[in-house]
């Protein structure tokens, strides 16, 4: 299977880090957080690699920019989400840091990739 031009990105790998990651974090949440946090965290996380591979099959700079932005806001909200999670105390500080850690580089890969179109 020959690999896809969004999988030679670096963000993108990151992202779908972050996005795998969530996936595994949120499995330990109570039951009753489903189709509560579990479900916007998940649709967060997800949505971050997917704007990535969205933007990049655009042909205009402006709606490369437009996904890549889409991204970026996915990627707070899933920031807080982190954040709550940990308040709640369905996390701990060093997954809190872990995710943190991840929510930043692809934050900073981002943005370059937004800053160089």
């Amino acid at each position: 299977m020959s690999e896809r031009p969004y999988q030679k990105l670096i963000v993108w790998k990151e992202a779908d880090a972050l996005c795998l990651f969530t996936y595994e974090i949120t499995k330990s949440f109570p039951s009753e957080e489903k189709f509560a946090l579990v479900h916007q965290m998940r649709r967060s996380a997800y949505g971050i690699p997917m704007c990535i591979v969205e933007g990049n099959a655009r042909k205009t700079v402006k709606d490369k920019k437009n996904f890549l932005l889409m991204s970026l806001a996915s990627l707070e909200e899933l920031h807080y989400q982190y954040s709550l999670a940990m308040r709640l105390g369905y996390i701990d500080q060093s997954i809190f840091n872990k995710a943190d850690d991840h929510i930043m580089r692809t934050s900073f890969l981002l943005r370059k990739l937004r800053d160089s179109l």
